[in-house]
């Protein structure tokens, strides 16, 4: 019991904290894992917990970007924690796409780059997707069309068209990432650009651009933060 009111004195006093610094400035990163860690443990020291995990992976980020498999192998984090930590990243990518998609400014490449961009964030693997347009270039969705490895993805031109008419779409923009930490466009970008660009083409839906995302976050060494390049912008695009 007396365990117990420790504990629950030390976590009144974190809570107080985030009400008089919600924005956790002034928080360590150990003691703002702590505090995500109240939520997961009811039981337990998780200042001890906090420490651990930093300890094993080196970093805030890379706890949260370790898989619920490999964060279950710290002593004392559960399934349930474990799978609580792993899902910050993804429902933080899904806050930031909220914030942004609806409201892109197309006659903007930097402004439709921001808002791209979470697509992107903590991504492992090479990723796809197409946003799509009305006439009056308002968007329709931001579809997923396909995934790969971390080398390379193969873009799905059959399954971008399907969406198109399902979603009948009349602009279109390809949007992928190179996990590598460049992203600079390689010649099978050029070629996948105009094999989607005719197929739209076909059922009268125009492709403004492509987008290549670098990792949001970088390799922890290279300053990639929001990298991106427009085959539009670049004067590479031939469909604009």
């Amino acid at each position: 019991m007396a365990k117990d009111n420790i504990h629950g004195g030390h976590r009144e006093r974190l809570r107080a904290r985030v009400i008089a610094d919600p924005e956790l400035d002034t928080f360590t990163d150990h003691e703002a894992l702590e505090l995500l860690l109240f939520y997961a443990i009811p039981r337990a020291d998780t200042n001890i917990l906090a420490h651990r995990l930093i300890a094993k992976f080196g970093s805030l980020r890379a706890v949260m970007d370790a898989s619920p498999e490999e964060l279950a192998t710290v002593e004392g984090i559960g399934q349930s924690a474990a799978v609580f930590i792993s899902v910050i990243r993804s429902v933080t990518r899904k806050y930031l796409l909220s914030r942004t998609v609806g409201s892109v400014r197309l006659s903007d490449s930097d402004a439709l780059g921001e808002a791209l961009l979470p697509y992107f964030v903590g991504r492992k693997e090479e990723i796809a997707y197409i946003l799509f347009l009305d006439k009056n270039r308002r968007t329709i969705s931001c579809d997923l069309v396909c995934r790969g490895n971390v080398n390379a993805v193969t873009i799905n031109t059959a399954r971008i068209v399907s969406l198109a008419k399902a979603r009948k779409a009349e602009f279109a923009i390809l949007a992928h990432n190179h996990t590598g930490g460049f992203a600079n466009p390689s010649q099978q970008d050029y070629l996948t650009t105009q094999k989607v660009m005719l197929a739209l083409k076909e059922i009268d839906v125009k492709l403004l651009d492509h987008l290549i995302f670098a990792d949001p976050l970088g390799d922890g060494e290279l300053p990639v933060i929001g990298e991106f390049v427009s085959l539009a912008q670049s004067g590479a695009f031939t469909g604009r």
